[in-house]
């Protein structure tokens, strides 16, 4: 039964205890437009999105950086550490 009113078998006490404190109104609906259109969740998007993409561009070219700019040996490196 999805429902506490519909069980055959529930008493009236263990149907207020269920039932008590849960909200009488239906929820809230949530505004996607004014989310969507916000210009603060934008930056906050952009941000993300540029942050991510230099992250992992950097971590990526990392090693070649490291063995031809710097002259590090990776193999080495990677053993001692």
């Amino acid at each position: 039964y999805s429902d506490p009113e519909q069980h055959p078998w529930i008493t009236e006490e263990e149907y207020t205890l269920i039932t008590y404190g849960q909200p009488t109104e239906p929820p809230l609906e949530v505004p996607w437009r004014k989310i969507l259109v916000s210009g603060p969740i934008w930056a906050i998007v952009s941000a993300h999105f540029a942050f991510n993409w230099l992250f992992y561009t950097f971590l990526t070219c990392m090693p070649k950086y490291m063995k031809e700019i710097l002259g590090f040996d990776i193999k080495a490196a990677g053993f001692t550490s």
